[in-house]
């Protein structure tokens, strides 16, 4: 007879652990929705920096977003909501993700960044370049 409420207690535990999932399967997330800063040009998926450098805010209209890759570090990084690379800083506030780009010096080259941001099982790729003549 003991017996008995220690099954119903695990079949409620059962249950509620079953019923709490979510009704979205895995990989089924709806796509990151973007508000892009106005004054950033975009060619060909590439956002194209200014050699004078800048921050640009993008926001994620339907997640929050954190970094899961830059260049080719995959969460070889400490931080998941920042990044300071030696041309460029990665911030993720809330909904917001903030790219620093320092200018560029006289000996600097044609600069590239690829970030992977990710918000669980939903992730969104960006790539930026930037260039002394535009």
């Amino acid at each position: 007879m003991k017996q008995l409420p220690i099954f119903c207690i695990l079949l409620i535990i059962i249950l509620i652990s079953v019923s709490s999932c979510g009704d979205e399967p895995d990989g089924k997330w709806g796509k990151m929705k973007w508000k892009v800063p106005a004054d950033i040009t975009c060619v060909d998926n590439v956002y194209i920096i200014p050699a004078n450098g800048g921050s640009f805010k993008f926001t994620c209209k339907n997640y929050k977003p954190w970094i899961a890759q830059f260049d080719h570090n995959v969460m070889m990084f400490s931080d998941l909501h920042r990044v300071d690379g030696s041309w460029f800083q990665i911030k993720c506030e809330e909904n917001d993700v903030i790219f620093t780009f320092q200018p560029m010096t006289d000996e600097d080259e044609t600069r590239e960044l690829m970030v992977v941001l990710s918000a669980g099982d939903i992730f969104d790729r960006f790539y930026f370049r930037q260039e002394k003549n535009q």
